[in-house]
């Protein structure tokens, strides 16, 4: 105020300040307020950067220092969670450990930013081998179920992926064909609403969100790796509970490539021996028992997790 200099009035000023720009910094890392050309708010083009309000407000000295400051800080905490992205899925491709992932990502304490963390996450995965594509969505997949991340998390990082499509196909030709895997990937995992597609037009655009549509729906229509994978284990499942051969299912288990299907396969027995009575409700018991010479207590964290976020609809 005007009419009051004394310093607590100051000092509370500069703390609404500072909560303000923040809130700003935040909401405009969502990617939820972008400018158009014309200097229109619009929903679909591409995001301003996070910080350009507050650096316009302090280049014309309508913020102060103290508040530039609170910006380079933010600025600072951002690089750093883009840089551990790209060094958490370099280490969870190496050695598939969610929970290490799931920690680093928790040292990092700026949930704030966990939109960006996605984004990147996905980016750098572009730049791999498609064949880890999957594995880079079932790391996505796995902070989620762990609830490091949250889904709403996702679906910002996916919203600002799709935002910068147009950028990316220049360096990736096939960025919208890989982003629409990635969609299809967290649709089947049902870490994402269908309802998403439905808005991808005021994501990308009208042009490029159609695009992505055609793509997702037809993924969607062919067998995804993950989809493949609960197949497969759905057939070792009744085989076992058709035969109750343990060594001979723990043999068929192990052929099955990665972590994921541990996770999936400690899920289905439980669900399977709640629904089921008497003796394949033991079977499904030696089962789980049997799985521990197969997969860590990771696998049966989340499975077991997978489950108890899914228990309302199976009541």
């Amino acid at each position: 105020p005007e009419h009051n200099n004394n310093q607590d009035n100051k000092t509370t000023s500069s703390t609404q300040h500072s909560r303000g720009v923040r809130a700003c910094v935040r909401d405009f890392d969502k990617g939820d307020l972008v400018e158009s050309n014309t200097g229109e708010v619009e929903s679909w083009q591409a995001p301003l950067s996070p910080f350009y309000l507050p650096h316009r407000c302090c280049a014309r000295g309508t913020m102060s220092s103290i508040i530039e400051d609170t910006v380079l800080r933010e600025e600072a905490v951002l690089a750093r969670v883009k840089a551990a992205a790209t060094m958490i899925l370099d280490e969870y491709l190496m050695c598939e450990s969610s929970l290490d992932a799931a920690l680093y990502v928790q040292d990092l304490r700026a949930p704030q930013y966990h939109g960006a963390l996605i984004k990147r996450l996905l980016t750098t995965a572009m730049d791999k081998a498609p064949a880890l594509h999957d594995k880079a969505c079932t790391l996505v997949s796995s902070l989620c179920v762990r609830g490091v991340v949250e889904s709403k998390d996702v679906e910002a990082g996916v919203e600002m992926l799709m935002t910068s499509l147009p950028d990316l196909e220049k360096d990736v030709p096939k960025a919208v064909e890989y982003a629409a895997s990635f969609l299809a990937h967290f649709l089947e995992d049902k870490i994402l609403p269908e309802t998403f597609v439905h808005s991808l037009h005021l994501v990308a655009g009208k042009e490029l969100g159609g695009k992505i549509k055609d793509k997702v729906a037809g993924l969607v229509s062919l067998p995804l790796g993950v989809t493949t994978t609960k197949a497969k284990i759905r057939v070792v499942l009744m085989d076992y509970f058709a035969h109750a051969s343990l060594e001979a299912t723990l043999k068929d288990v192990a052929e099955l490539e990665g972590q994921r299907p541990g996770q999936e396969l400690v899920k289905r027995v439980l669900v399977m021996g709640l629904e089921k009575k008497n003796r394949d409700k033991e079977l499904a018991s030696v089962l789980l028992s049997g799985l521990t010479t197969v997969y860590g207590s990771e696998q049966f964290y989340e499975g077991f997790t997978r489950v108890l976020a899914e228990v309302d609809d199976l009541a």
